[in-house]
Protein backbone atom coordinates (compact mmCIF):
# COMPACT_ATOMS: atom_id res chain seq x y z
CA UNK A 1 0.00 0.00 0.00
CA UNK A 2 1.30 3.44 -0.87
CA UNK A 3 0.49 6.01 1.77
CA UNK A 4 -0.65 9.39 0.63
CA UNK A 5 -1.49 8.24 -2.93
CA UNK A 6 -4.92 9.51 -3.92
CA UNK A 7 -4.95 8.73 -7.61
CA UNK A 8 -3.04 7.70 -10.67
CA UNK A 9 -1.69 10.09 -13.28
CA UNK A 10 -0.83 9.00 -16.79
CA UNK A 11 1.21 11.25 -19.02
CA UNK A 12 1.32 10.49 -22.74
CA UNK A 13 4.74 11.40 -24.07
CA UNK A 14 4.09 10.28 -27.64
CA UNK A 15 0.79 9.75 -29.36
CA UNK A 16 1.29 7.16 -32.09
CA UNK A 17 -2.41 6.59 -32.70
CA UNK A 18 -2.67 8.59 -35.97
CA UNK A 19 0.34 6.82 -37.47
CA UNK A 20 -0.79 3.47 -36.08
CA UNK A 21 -4.22 3.88 -37.68
CA UNK A 22 -2.59 4.45 -41.07
CA UNK A 23 -0.41 1.34 -40.76
CA UNK A 24 -3.24 -0.82 -39.40
CA UNK A 25 -5.42 0.16 -42.35
CA UNK A 26 -2.67 -0.82 -44.80
CA UNK A 27 -2.07 -4.17 -43.09
CA UNK A 28 -5.78 -4.94 -42.74
CA UNK A 29 -6.37 -4.14 -46.40
CA UNK A 30 -3.65 -6.65 -47.28
CA UNK A 31 -5.16 -9.27 -44.95
CA UNK A 32 -8.60 -8.83 -46.59
CA UNK A 33 -7.04 -9.04 -50.06
CA UNK A 34 -5.06 -12.20 -49.24
CA UNK A 35 -8.01 -13.95 -47.60
CA UNK A 36 -10.33 -13.11 -50.49
CA UNK A 37 -7.86 -14.32 -53.12
CA UNK A 38 -7.18 -17.50 -51.16
CA UNK A 39 -10.91 -18.26 -50.78
CA UNK A 40 -11.46 -17.66 -54.52
CA UNK A 41 -8.62 -20.03 -55.39
CA UNK A 42 -10.05 -22.73 -53.11
CA UNK A 43 -13.53 -22.19 -54.60
CA UNK A 44 -12.08 -22.66 -58.10
CA UNK A 45 -10.46 -25.91 -57.01
CA UNK A 46 -13.71 -27.18 -55.42
CA UNK A 47 -16.11 -26.13 -58.18
CA UNK A 48 -17.34 -28.97 -60.37
CA UNK A 49 -16.10 -28.83 -63.94
CA UNK A 50 -18.27 -29.61 -66.93
CA UNK A 51 -17.42 -26.94 -69.49
CA UNK A 52 -15.14 -24.92 -67.22
CA UNK A 53 -17.40 -21.88 -67.38
CA UNK A 54 -18.20 -21.95 -63.65
CA UNK A 55 -14.54 -22.14 -62.61
CA UNK A 56 -13.60 -19.48 -65.15
CA UNK A 57 -16.28 -17.13 -63.88
CA UNK A 58 -14.98 -16.98 -60.28
CA UNK A 59 -13.31 -13.60 -59.81
CA UNK A 60 -12.57 -11.16 -57.00
CA UNK A 61 -13.30 -7.50 -56.41
CA UNK A 62 -12.05 -5.10 -53.75
CA UNK A 63 -13.40 -1.83 -52.43
CA UNK A 64 -13.21 0.33 -49.38
CA UNK A 65 -12.09 3.60 -47.91
CA UNK A 66 -9.69 4.65 -45.18
CA UNK A 67 -11.73 2.79 -42.56
CA UNK A 68 -13.26 -0.23 -44.33
CA UNK A 69 -11.78 -2.76 -46.69
CA UNK A 70 -14.04 -5.22 -48.48
CA UNK A 71 -13.20 -8.26 -50.56
CA UNK A 72 -15.84 -9.94 -52.68
CA UNK A 73 -15.83 -13.24 -54.53
CA UNK A 74 -17.99 -13.10 -57.63
CA UNK A 75 -19.45 -16.12 -59.38
CA UNK A 76 -20.20 -14.80 -62.85
CA UNK A 77 -22.45 -17.53 -64.22
CA UNK A 78 -26.13 -17.37 -63.38
CA UNK A 79 -26.35 -21.05 -62.44
CA UNK A 80 -23.61 -20.85 -59.77
CA UNK A 81 -26.16 -20.50 -56.99
CA UNK A 82 -27.92 -23.70 -58.11
CA UNK A 83 -24.66 -25.62 -58.11
CA UNK A 84 -23.77 -24.25 -54.65
CA UNK A 85 -27.13 -24.90 -52.97
CA UNK A 86 -28.82 -27.42 -55.26
CA UNK A 87 -32.38 -27.52 -56.48
CA UNK A 88 -35.27 -29.87 -55.98
CA UNK A 89 -33.91 -31.79 -58.99
CA UNK A 90 -30.18 -31.57 -58.33
CA UNK A 91 -28.07 -32.13 -55.22
CA UNK A 92 -25.93 -29.28 -53.97
CA UNK A 93 -22.24 -29.25 -54.92
CA UNK A 94 -20.91 -26.58 -52.55
CA UNK A 95 -17.72 -24.86 -53.64
CA UNK A 96 -17.92 -21.29 -52.35
CA UNK A 97 -19.23 -21.82 -48.81
CA UNK A 98 -16.56 -24.41 -47.92
CA UNK A 99 -13.86 -22.15 -49.35
CA UNK A 100 -14.98 -19.18 -47.26
CA UNK A 101 -15.34 -21.38 -44.17
CA UNK A 102 -11.82 -22.71 -44.62
CA UNK A 103 -10.27 -19.26 -45.01
CA UNK A 104 -12.30 -17.63 -42.23
CA UNK A 105 -10.66 -19.93 -39.69
CA UNK A 106 -7.30 -18.46 -40.71
CA UNK A 107 -8.55 -14.88 -41.05
CA UNK A 108 -8.58 -14.14 -37.30
CA UNK A 109 -4.91 -15.11 -37.14
CA UNK A 110 -4.14 -12.87 -40.13
CA UNK A 111 -5.88 -9.93 -38.46
CA UNK A 112 -3.86 -10.46 -35.29
CA UNK A 113 -0.61 -10.63 -37.28
CA UNK A 114 -1.58 -7.52 -39.25
CA UNK A 115 -2.16 -5.58 -36.03
CA UNK A 116 1.12 -6.79 -34.54
CA UNK A 117 3.00 -5.87 -37.71
CA UNK A 118 1.41 -2.41 -37.80
CA UNK A 119 2.39 -1.76 -34.19
CA UNK A 120 5.94 -2.98 -34.80
CA UNK A 121 6.47 -1.02 -38.03
CA UNK A 122 4.71 2.18 -37.03
CA UNK A 123 7.38 4.91 -37.03
CA UNK A 124 8.12 6.99 -33.98
CA UNK A 125 6.54 10.43 -33.96
CA UNK A 126 8.75 13.02 -35.70
CA UNK A 127 11.24 10.34 -36.82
Amino acid sequence: MIRGATGIQIKVEKNKLPELAQFVTKEMRQAVHDATEQAAEIARSLAPVDTGALVGSITTSFSGNQYVSTGEIIVGVDYGIYVEFGTMYMAAQPFLTPAVDQVSKEYARRVDLALQKAIKECPEENS
